[in-house]
């Protein structure tokens, strides 16, 4: 398994809700799990600060490229 960083290949959030370099990243790391025989799985970290729409952006990217195992965490409980 490996560990990436969504922010390293997120462009600035704006009105571009394109991320070519998460996608590419996203297919390169699906590619060579399945050429070993496995499932691809993602893991999001949340945070509650973070913009709704970006993540939004990464739900898309992973369906782009088929990606359909996830996992969600670092929400915090309403106070």
């Amino acid at each position: 398994g490996g560990v990436a960083n969504a922010k390293e290949e997120l462009a600035p959030a704006g009105t571009d809700r394109n991320v070519p370099r998460l996608v590419q990243k996203l297919k390169d790391y699906k590619q060579v799990v399945e050429l070993s025989g496995g499932e691809p799985l993602v893991i999001i970290t949340a945070d509650d600060v973070a913009k709704t729409q970006r993540f939004v952006d990464i739900l898309n990217a992973l369906d782009d490229v088929g990606i359909v195992n996830l996992t969600m965490t670092g929400f915090r409980p309403d106070e």
